[in-house]
Order: structure tokens, then sequence, then C-alpha cells
């Protein structure tokens, strides 16, 4: 996926720190499992919360072992045992990455491998979990569409990533409340506007649709770029990462709080400030 939602790692206490490597290293050896040794490459800070969020919503305590990883057998590390939450993000994972894959083949003819190398994987997964399927692949065919069409509204844009995510999280943590439903939307949204913001210089580059770019025209440098509508960026970034925070103060998470706060209160907005000094893309944190 995108990569900006990662926990701020020098405020992180070691307890949880080992919990967030459980959770991305068991996601890794879950989608090496499930859809082939090559698809542990999907494994994501993004999908790594997805885990975190539904553990923490469904109220279950994950088994953590120590076990040896491919890259070093010899020096175990905390993983996640199989569950059931583990196998429905890895299949998650696939379908959101072979949809990106379907939009991105669009614009750059390198995505039509990858889309190729994942078209048997999403199809099984398809049959498996046929509505969050259908829903990933409306919403996305949606996006495209207004892509196509250059529409300049940003909140059009934003919702079909948004409505991918709350159904994603409210599909298969089973809760449909309020809050739980704000939260996942205004997280989607959140990262769409994240993702367009960072893209600007890169977008221009490759003359590629970039909605920002077309509310805020004019862009000569990053650095001046972003001088130049801080105040109108910042204002479009905290919009929704404010709204998400709202519906996460009135949830109640009992399994993998910490984390999970460390995420949303901490890891988020360390993530907007980065983007917002103009600095050279978004950096994306290395756990």
């Amino acid at each position: 996926m995108y990569g900006y939602v990662t926990p701020d790692k020098p405020n992180l206490m070691m307890k949880d720190y080992a919990l967030y490597r459980a959770h991305y290293c068991g996601l890794c050896k879950e989608l090496g499992r499930e859809a082939g040794q090559l698809s542990r490459f999907l494994t994501s800070y993004d999908s790594t919360f997805l885990s975190v969020v539904l553990h923490g919503f469904k109220d279950y305590q994950p088994k953590i072992n120590l076990e040896g990883c491919v890259l070093n057998e010899f020096k175990k590390k905390p993983v996640l045992e199989n569950d059931d939450i583990l196998h429905d993000v890895a299949a998650v994972t696939v379908l959101l990455a072979y949809y990106k894959a379907v939009d991105d083949a669009a614009d750059e003819g390198a995505h039509r491998a990858l889309k190729a190398a994942l078209s048997g994987k999403r199809k099984r997964f398809a049959k498996a979990y046929p509505v969050l399927d259908k829903a990933i692949a409306e919403n996305y065919n949606n996006l495209a569409q207004l892509e196509q069409n250059k529409e300049a509204s940003l909140d059009k844009l934003a919702h079909c990533f948004a409505k991918i995510l709350q159904d994603i999280i409210t599909g298969l943590s089973g809760r449909d409340d309020e809050n739980v439903m704000g939260f996942a939307y205004q997280l989607g949204r959140w990262i769409y506007f994240m993702d367009a913001v960072d893209d600007v210089e890169k977008d221009i580059k490759d003359k590629a649709f970039n909605p920002v770019l077309l509310n805020y025209p004019g862009f000569t440098s990053r650095k001046k770029y972003f001088e130049n509508y801080a105040e109108d960026l910042r204002y479009l970034l905290y919009s929704s990462y404010n709204m998400l925070v709202n519906h996460y103060d009135k949830l109640t998470v009992t399994v993998g709080e910490g984390l999970f706060s460390n995420i949303v209160y901490l890891g988020l907005p360390a993530q907007m400030e980065r983007i917002l000094k103009g600095e050279t893309q978004c950096r994306k944190t290395r756990i």
C-alpha cells in the first residue's frame, strides 16, 4: 500500500515495539503460506496496522512465538501465531495490491507485470471474500473513472478509497457502530490525501493526474510549493486526521492499545509534519 501508517518509533515502548514487529513478521509469514513466497514482499506498514486494528476491535489477544526468519533463520524474532484475523489481513493485502496494480497499470506499464502475477491469487481470495472483493473493485473503478474525467473535487476522489477501508474494517471486524465506521472512513480519506500531497513533484514530472495540483496549481519546486500552500495543505491533511482522532477517542480498545494509540496520536502526525516541511517525498520509517 502506501506506507504512511507507522508507529512513532522514538516514543514506542519496548513491549509495543515487539508487538508491532510480531504483527509485521506474522503477516509476512502468513502471506508466504497463503499466497506464495514472493507475496511476502506485499507486507507493508499499512497492512500491519490493519492487523493491529482488527485484533483491537475484535478484542482478540494474539499469541506470539519466537521464530526464525527467511532472511535470518538463526535469529529468533517475535512472530504472531497464525489466527483467523491474520488470514483475513493476508487475503485483503493481496486483493488491495492487485486492484492498486490494476489502477496503476493504466498510467505506468511496469505495474502490468504485478497485475498479471497477482491475478491468480486474487481469483482465489475473491472466491473466499466475494463481498470485500466486489467492494474494493467497485470503489477502485469509481476512483479510476473520476481520475480519467479529471475530477477536481478532493472529497469525491478521497471518498472512494475511504469506502474501501471502511468496508474492509467493518466487514472483517464485524463492527458497524458509528465510531468504528467513522474511524475507518477517515483513515482511508487521510491516506488518499497524504498520497496525493506527497506525490505532487513526482506527478508533475510524470504528467500524471493529481487532484491536489488541480486545486493548488503553480508548482515550480517542492520547497516553494509547500511554502506557498502551507496553510491549505495543513488544513487538508488535518481535517481528516482530526475527525479520525475524534472517533478513536470514543472507542474502547483493550488489546494492543499502547501500540494502537502510538500510531494514531504520534505516528500519523509525524508523517504529516514530514510532508508539510516539503521533504523529498515522505520518508518511510524503518521498523
